[in-house]
């Protein structure tokens, strides 16, 4: 049994440790990116420009920003968010 143990922890680790480098040209992955309708009027063109240059394949969906984004941003069904989060917790950058 504990081989099987063993073998059973390898596998979940090795996920972990596989290679992750983004590759934007091979990519076809959609960012969320939460934001308020003022910051989306000024980025959405210039971000939209550079996607489309750079990693033709994937997409942006914005999305209201809403006072627990820093939830959506943890949990990982959001990839971005600008515009003024009161409470963030510690290890978030701003």
């Amino acid at each position: 049994m504990r081989e099987e143990v063993h073998a059973l922890a390898a596998g979940a680790r090795a996920p972990l440790a596989a290679d992750v480098t983004f590759r934007p040209r091979d990519s076809r992955r959609q960012f969320r990116v939460h934001a308020t309708d003022h910051a989306i009027a000024l980025l959405e063109s210039g971000l939209c420009n550079a996607l489309s240059a750079e990693a033709p394949d994937c997409t942006l969906r914005f999305l209201p920003i809403q006072i627990d984004d820093a939830f959506v941003l943890r949990q990982g069904s959001g990839d971005l968010a600008f515009g003024v989060l009161p409470k963030l917790p510690e290890d978030f950058h701003t």
